[in-house]
């Protein structure tokens, strides 16, 4: 399991409204990267939609009042990623590194 956070004060006092999507942006490029490394590895990869945030704070912290409010503002959970592989150490195969960046890979 992968769970993804984001501390939205990070971005805000820089770029006021618009942190939010920029947020959401780097989430996606997060996503993005977990999905071409478990592809290189040979792993599946699963994208938990059904989770939400009190869910996810639950599984993090004990329960969302147990959010973690340092310095730098809440950390929030975004999204849960379930990672499958076959039960074997795997090296990443040259032939699938080269093709990174020619070929769309999705999240499956």
């Amino acid at each position: 399991m992968l769970i993804l956070t984001t501390i939205y004060w990070r971005e805000s006092w820089k770029y006021g409204a618009r942190a939010f999507r920029y947020c959401m942006l780097d989430l996606g490029h997060a996503l993005a990267a977990a999905g071409e490394a478990a592809y290189c590895l040979g792993w599946r990869l699963s994208l938990q939609e059904e989770m939400g945030t009190d869910d996810l704070a639950r599984i993090l912290w004990n329960g969302p009042d147990k959010m973690t409010d340092g310095p730098t503002g809440k950390e929030r959970p975004d999204v849960m990623l379930a990672l499958f592989s076959d039960g074997r150490v795997h090296r990443i195969d040259e032939r699938l590194v080269s093709r990174i960046g020619t070929e769309p890979l999705s999240l499956r």
